[in-house]
């Protein structure tokens, strides 16, 4: 079953680092630097972003940033291995399935059904391929395992402590762990037995096969009894929250609905939910669900009914199941899981439903199909062999499905693409899609999608940001001076880089009045005077000052010797005052320093183009090539080389 799964997920190796990816782990400057780790556990998951403006999210994630530092020492920027310890961790998930409905079913036929289906659900794809997407697999792997224990535990108060730390570890994992006591109760409310032996334990018997004759008040008792340890880590973590982020939660800056339409939307997303738990082969990167604003429209009357038709069927349906206690507690189960992410304020509003919010309430699902599947086994020799051929058939269906959901992830163009398929409306879809396009050199497929994206947001700064830098580098500086122009007033705090974007378009533009007012904006930002410095250094490169560019960095070199952009501007100062071997000597110092960066490579390639040092030029100009494969300037300069050598 593990080899099963594990031979599922292979094909996502070969995946790239995509969306989240990107900013988390490749351009994330302090993923590498022990501080990362401790200020990881004082400041909200994405203070890396802008260490002056906190908090940047509404997120309190501690071990999703120490599993990230963790993977960058041990795999740096090869996204192989983020791939391949996420495979390992969902192996994790499937075999505490499997243990988990042993305990609740007493029939190895039917753990190992959940357990299978569990493994091969396509709508976890998203969970396991992508490695930003950590935090939501690496909490319930852990709510899993400390529910596990507290299961087996009977009397021991040792696997109660390990229960409570792994519950505990799993707050600092995603938020969403809080609805975790929730579970306690239910277990210890329906399916617990009288001695708190494990109910497997019990010859022929299951955890919903036994009649509760127990006095709803002792019941209520023991339930009390079983939650409180688990309830006071809950509230202790609420308590941490609030003393780090200064709130518990707050809507997403980018979402502006109402209470009113954010409650309205909810039953189309728990619609939506529900059908992707029971028909899992429409699983995806995206789903176009928008915002309700009308309660009168079939997108609040539709779901809403049915949510209705379904609770009605479900409680007819209770009454008369013989494991009804087994039963309740399954939709517990999956209605616990899902209620953390109702907070629909929280998030994108192109991203109201999303697979991976998915991977814990699934396994509530698994648990039913396999008790189905054991008791139907249970009836006769004929009866087992349907329920083989049945689990073998639906097993190859979500392999093959998901062998093709994994390559929707291969990179952000394939990604995007397929969002944008699904969800044509979504701002946010055509935004990212741009700026891939733009990383693989399609200039106007990027504009094309950039341009739909402002066209659908008009009052995004992000967006119109992108679209002026995008017409700064084609030429267009004044459209794209005009564009940061206005998105710098339409973003709350601008770090220096926005500003210093500016400042270099305007220079293009020949506004140099405006270059000098973004600078100076920039240098009176904190941690904005080394960045400001380095682009006045560029502006005086760019007319051709090489005398000022080194008055400028000369200083800098002291102060702020391990920054590669310095050493890459010092070669450049050398290099136009026609001194190719300290340009190069500065270059492979930049290198040094940050050897995923294309840019020393191509200036160091060009440099001993220069110098007439071909062979090395081309293993500079490559290694810049793999690290920027769109750059229309390095595909150039190594043809250039190869015209030069009558190469291939």
């Amino acid at each position: 079953m593990l080899l099963v799964t594990a031979a599922a997920y292979l094909r996502c190796l070969a995946n790239a680092f995509v969306f989240d990816d990107n900013e988390m782990i490749v351009d994330n400057r302090y993923i590498g630097q022990w501080s990362f780790l401790w200020k990881s556990f004082v400041h909200d998951s994405w203070w890396f972003r802008d260490p002056q403006h906190l908090p940047q999210s509404s997120y309190y994630r501690p071990l999703q940033d120490l599993w990230l530092a963790l993977h960058y020492y041990l795999f740096g920027l090869n996204p192989t291995g983020w791939h391949a310890t996420m495979i390992a961790l969902h192996l994790v998930a499937v075999c505490l399935v499997f243990l988990i409905a042993i305990v609740l079913s007493g029939r190895p036929l039917a753990a190992t059904v959940a357990a299978l289906v569990f493994g091969l659900l396509p709508i976890h794809t998203e969970a396991i391929v992508w490695p930003a997407a950590i935090p939501l697999p690496l909490a319930a792997t852990l709510e899993l395992a400390a529910f596990y224990l507290f299961i087996r535990r009977g009397s021991s108060r040792l696997r109660l402590a390990w229960s409570l730390v792994l519950y505990a570890l799993a707050l600092l994992s995603h938020e969403s762990a809080v609805a975790f006591p929730g579970l306690i109760a239910a277990y210890a409310f329906w399916l617990q037995p009288h001695d708190s032996a494990p109910p497997a334990s019990r010859k022929g018997e299951s955890a919903g096969d036994s009649t509760d004759a127990r006095p709803l008040i002792p019941r209520l008792r023991r339930t009390t009894i079983a939650v409180a340890p688990y309830a006071a880590l809950m509230f202790a973590y609420l308590g941490l929250r609030l003393l780090i982020l200064g709130f518990i939660s707050r809507p997403n800056f980018t979402n502006h609905a109402t209470t009113a339409q954010v409650l309205m939307t909810v039953p189309i997303v728990l619609v939506h939910y529900l059908v992707l738990l029971v028909f899992p082969l429409d699983a995806g990167p995206s789903h176009r669900v928008l915002l309700v604003t009308n309660p009168l429209t079939a997108d609040f009357l539709v779901p809403t009914a049915f949510l209705a038709l379904a609770v009605v069927a479900a409680v007819l349906f209770f009454m008369r199941a013989p494991r009804r206690r087994f039963y309740l507690f399954c939709a517990a189960w999956i209605a616990l899981g899902l209620v953390p992410e109702m907070n629909l304020g929280g998030l994108f509003v192109s991203a109201l439903v999303q697979d991976r919010y998915l991977y814990l309430p699934s396994a509530g699902l698994c648990f039913v199909l396999g008790d189905l599947a054991g008791d139907f086994a249970h009836r006769s020799h004929q009866s087992r062999t349907v329920v083989y051929a049945a689990a073998f058939a639906l097993g190859a269906i979500y392999a093959v499905v998901l062998f093709k959901l994994e390559y929707m992830w291969h990179d952000e163009v394939t990604l995007f693409s397929r969002c944008v398929r699904d969800f044509p409306e979504s701002s946010l879809w055509h935004n990212r899609l741009g700026m891939a396009l733009e990383q693989r050199g399609d200039i106007t497929g990027a504009e094309r999608e950039l341009e739909t994206a402002n066209r659908l947001q008009p009052h995004d700064g992000a967006i119109l940001f992108d679209l002026g830098q995008l017409h700064g580098r084609i030429g267009r500086y004044r459209d794209g001076l005009r564009e940061i122009t206005e998105a710098l007033s339409l973003l709350p705090h601008p770090p220096p880089s926005a500003y210093l974007a500016a400042a270099t378009i305007a220079t293009a533009a020949g506004d140099a009045p405006a270059a000098e007012t973004a600078l100076d904006q920039a240098a009176a930002l904190p941690g904005g005077f080394e960045e400001a410095a380095l682009t006045r250094a560029e502006i005086d490169l760019f007319h051709r000052d090489a005398a000022a560019a080194r008055q400028v960095l000369e200083p800098l070199e002291q102060r702020y010797p391990s920054d590669p952009r310095l050493w890459s501007l010092l070669g450049g100062v050398s290099d136009m005052q026609g001194d190719p071997a300290a340009a190069l000597t500065a270059y492979q110092h930049a290198i040094a320093l940050e050897p995923a960066a294309p840019t020393p490579h191509f200036l160091a390639a060009r440099v001993l183009h220069e110098m007439g040092r071909d062979d090395d030029a081309l293993a500079e100009g490559r290694l810049a090539l793999a690290a920027s494969p769109g750059d229309p300037n390095i595909r150039a300069l190594l043809r250039q080389i190869h015209a030069t050598n009558h190469l291939p």
